[in-house]
């Protein structure tokens, strides 16, 4: 997947087929466009969990200077 970002750069993302299951979905950083990933902020990782037919949960990681900044999660419910 592609993240296009308010900041400009657009981070690849591709699926941990080793550690997701159907309901925890994981992806790893797998490149980009528009930026360095040893020093400039972007999306690293995300993890989406379908908690059940009605919740999920985005929580997406981000890297500056080639470490963790922190994430925001995201708690969608269908409405």
């Amino acid at each position: 997947m592609t993240h296009y970002c308010a900041v400009g750069n657009q981070p690849r993302l591709k699926l941990d087929r080793t550690h997701s299951r159907a309901d925890h979905l994981i992806f790893v950083f797998d490149g980009g466009t528009n930026l360095d990933p040893k020093k400039d902020v972007h999306i690293h990782g995300l993890a989406i969990t379908f908690h059940d037919k009605d919740h999920v949960t985005g929580a997406w990681e981000a890297y500056e200077g080639g470490k963790s900044k922190g994430g925001h999660e995201l708690n969608m419910t269908r409405q």
